[in-house]
């Protein structure tokens, strides 16, 4: 399985994000990054999405989050 990050959570990012097909071809989404503050906090097909100015402070923590569900 691989595990992955969407950055944009607008329209398309939200479908990416309710997408559970992806499971079935083995990506897991484990967050999301916007840089519309009406996004950030919000959680959207069950991840939550973060301020993308917090990406590279937040990258670590999930990267290790990633790796705990390899």
């Amino acid at each position: 399985n691989s595990n992955a990050v969407v950055i944009g959570a607008g329209h398309l990012g939200g479908a990416l994000l309710n997408y559970v097909k992806f499971l079935d071809m083995g990506l897991s989404i484990v967050a999301a990054f916007d840089s519309d503050p009406s996004k950030v906090g919000q959680i959207v097909g069950g991840k939550t999405v973060y301020s993308i100015k917090d990406f590279d402070a937040l990258i670590d923590t999930l990267t290790e989050t990633i790796k705990s569900f390899d």
